[in-house]
């Protein structure tokens, strides 16, 4: 499909008219016209998404002491929500509550 894309393209005819023809998305067509008119046909093959480089983890299990921060404040936050989720939540809805919210007369389905 990437040569197709590059042959219509060279034949003149636009992006957004190959992306309607094609079922993709224009920036798609955008994306692979410019790999091939920077790299001719080598611009239209696969390449990976890896990184070409990444940081080796610490030796053994240590974490840096970026996550570790980080690791403690999701935790601060996790507890301070379940403080302010107790404080402030009835402990269980009951029919009586429920009838009197949504009112008896609304056809809630309760006895």
């Amino acid at each position: 499909m990437r040569a197709l894309i590059a042959g219509r393209r060279q034949a003149g005819e636009p992006p957004g008219r190959i992306a309607g023809a094609l079922g993709v998305a224009e920036v798609t067509v955008r994306t692979w016209i410019a790999r091939h008119s920077a790299k001719g046909q080598a611009g239209l093959v696969n390449r990976s998404a890896r990184p070409h480089r990444m940081q080796p983890r610490p030796a053994g299990d240590r974490r840096t002491r970026v996550e570790v921060l980080a690791i403690t404040a999701f935790r601060a936050f996790l507890l301070s929500l379940g403080a302010a989720f107790r404080s402030s939540a009835k402990p269980a809805w009951t029919g009586r509550d429920l009838r009197r919210w949504h009112g008896s007369d609304q056809g809630v389905g309760l006895a």
